[in-house]
């Protein structure tokens, strides 16, 4: 009996490291250019300064709070410390998506299969552009490691205890839930994602003649926690907000009625470029190929089981609502790809569910055509951080001439400086420039004077703006005549926008 429980441990935990090496080889092939160091608009001033911890709890983020009161006691900074916080990524990363993945399919697919899924989630590019502002990987990281504890606490008590005992014996993992929402709301719905998976997945199985079921009330002390933190995670919000007194941020804020139905138009047209049309950092034939595995799947299973791929294909919608939550209600419209990251997420919890039910064959095809995903999307990720390279060069060049320039004319760090008309891209240009994704510093009023500084290793009085009275008539930098001064301000006449 001994001998069977511990070959029974040394079969879960052969397969999990085979799904977390999936999925960990997914975000190295796909984010490994990360290790190197490269600027994002706010990690250029994230280098110089802390951010008041404030601005993050009037968000509702006061675990992102915390960790910036600790980064300041350190007197480190999250960009600084890009290294330590990506390889950490990686590794929280992928023992959350495969400790999750197991969770919802448990022993009922090949894991191979959940290997290859697990791959590409990882390699989505719009979790890549997470890794683009080095300042938000360790909050992120942070995340994913509360995701990835309460998922092996999970997975280890259905292993050790009767699945069908005590309502409240999951109930703590509410605390990691909560600092989970206050790190990053987004991650907090993956988790939701994944429970409200497994309850499909169970339900279905249970639906199916001849196979031993499961018992009907086995999740509800995972659900019970996931409630218990919903309310918890409001109250704390309110709670903190009020008394430290933190400005309301307008990105906290609920969108008006009046604008649901011009909103509801916008939802419908990102949905669109979301699922089918070529973007600037995703093109259009993985996303087929992606909706083509997925639906092929799905019309099998529809053959011999259409209750069971429509309840699948309801669960898809609700988790890709669930993606677009966050942008679609917030008064702010905002929708970076970074926002909208639980798409990936979406796919492959869905590809893992349709796995259970397609035959040993099937399932092998489907891990194929989830490995060549994977590999597109690594191939695209890997080109929005190259850019971010070379843009950073572009930057720095400029940053660096222009402050030449000043310096042979007497102007000195104390003196402001404005550049004019600063272009958002560089002449040369590059594909994956979206949103505030590889935008010039130079054309961002509160990342020029950082960058200015990151350049030349001198302090700076430096600004950014669209136009000016000054520069109405004068020729473009790097002319001699286009720096001017006026009224004790000297102007750079950059005249590309």
């Amino acid at each position: 009996m001994k001998n069977q429980e511990n070959l029974t441990k040394m079969r879960i935990l052969s397969r999990t490291q085979i799904v977390f090496c999936g999925a960990l080889l997914g975000l190295i092939l796909s984010k490994g250019l990360a290790l190197f160091p490269a600027f994002a608009l706010d990690d250029y001033v994230a280098v110089h300064q802390d951010r008041n911890p404030l601005f993050y709890v009037s968000q509702g983020r006061f675990t992102q709070a915390a960790i910036q009161c600790i980064l300041s006691t350190l007197d480190v900074t999250p960009t600084s410390i890009s290294w330590t916080a990506t390889v950490l990524f990686f590794v929280f990363a992928a023992i959350a998506i495969s400790s999750s993945l197991i969770y919802i399919a448990g022993n009922r697919t090949n894991e191979f299969t959940l290997a290859a899924i697990g791959a590409l989630i990882g390699a989505h590019p719009y979790l890549t552009e997470y890794f683009t502002f080095r300042e938000s990987l360790i909050t992120q990281g942070t995340s994913f490691g509360l995701l990835a504890l309460v998922f092996i606490s999970v997975n280890r008590y259905e292993n050790e205890q009767d699945r069908a005992s005590d309502f409240y014996s999951l109930a703590w993992l509410a605390f990691p839930l909560v600092l989970l929402a206050g790190a990053q709301q987004t991650a907090f719905i993956i988790a939701a994602f994944a429970i409200l998976a497994r309850l499909v997945v169970d339900h279905l199985w249970n639906e199916m003649p001849g196979e031993k079921t499961a018992p009907r009330k086995a999740n509800t002390p995972i659900i019970f926690a996931l409630s218990v933190a919903v309310i918890a995670y409001v109250f704390v919000y309110i709670i903190s907000r009020s008394m430290l007194s933190a400005a309301f941020d307008t990105r906290g804020s609920i969108l008006p009625i009046a604008e649901i139905l011009p909103r509801l138009e916008q939802v419908a047209s990102m949905t669109k470029k979301i699922l089918v049309d070529s973007e600037p950092i995703l093109s259009a034939l993985p996303k087929l190929l992606l909706a083509t595995l997925a639906i092929w799947s799905l019309c099998r299973i529809a053959l011999n089981r259409p209750k069971t791929a429509a309840a699948i294909a309801l669960m898809a919608a609700t988790m890709y609502l669930g993606s677009v939550f966050l942008v679609t209600v917030s008064s702010v419209w905002w929708p970076v790809p970074r926002a909208v990251y639980g798409v990936g997420f979406a796919y492959g919890i869905t590809l893992a569910v349709i796995s259970i039910w397609l035959s040993c064959a099937a399932a092998r095809r489907l891990a194929v055509g989830a490995s060549v995903i994977a590999i597109i999307f690594s191939f695209h990720s890997n080109a929005i951080l190259h850019d971010q390279a070379r843009l950073n060069r572009w930057d720095a060049w400029v940053a660096g001439e222009v402050a030449k320039d000043l310096l042979k004319k007497g102007i000195t760090s104390n003196q402001r400086v404005t550049l004019v008309g600063a272009d958002w891209k560089h002449p040369v240009g590059m594909r994956t420039l979206t949103g505030d994704l590889n935008t010039s510093a130079l054309a961002v009023a509160w990342s020029a004077q950082y960058l200015m500084m990151e350049a030349t290793g001198r302090v700076w009085n430096v600004s950014s703006i669209d136009q000016a009275e000054a520069c109405h008539k004068a020729p473009a930098w790097p002319a001699e005549e286009a720096i001017k001064m006026v009224s004790g301000v000297t102007y750079v006449c950059m005249n590309l926008r």
